[in-house]
């Protein structure tokens, strides 16, 4: 791979020339291309930018039905599972088998049944991420 600190050391490379031209005149011909340049760079980036954000916006956007369809089954969800353990501690009730640890049990049990709560951060993340992306 030639680097430029390869072709710089090539004798006669290059070479000071006495000019009747002032400085002048490299800046006034390059800086007009290199500010040309440089709005036409930051406005393709900003419509690349423009076109993520918006691709971002509909992927957030699309979890919404499906956390609507959570929070309508949830309730159902609790119920079934708050008569399933019921009917769990009665059989072990029956059967003298309820020990020390069934309060380990009811925090796990606890936990699964605040999947409300859980549903409920996600759309304020979910929601948060959309408002950073329409600040930015």
């Amino acid at each position: 791979m030639l680097d430029i600190a390869d072709l710089l050391k090539i004798p006669d490379m290059i070479t000071a020339a006495e000019t009747s031209e002032p400085v002048d005149w490299w800046l006034k011909g390059s800086c007009p291309c290199s500010r040309v340049a440089c709005l036409e760079l930051v406005a393709m980036r900003e419509k690349e930018g423009d076109v993520l954000a918006a691709d971002l916006a509909g992927r957030i956007r699309a979890f919404f039905p499906g956390l609507a369809k959570i929070k309508e089954l949830i309730p159902v969800r609790q119920q079934e599972y708050a008569a399933k353990m019921r009917a769990r501690v009665q059989e072990l009730s029956a059967t003298g088998l309820i020990a020390g640890s069934a309060s380990h049990r009811n925090r796990t049990h606890a936990e699964r049944l605040d999947r409300d709560r859980r549903n409920r951060q996600l759309e304020a993340h979910l929601h948060h991420f959309l408002d950073t992306l329409a600040f930015a």
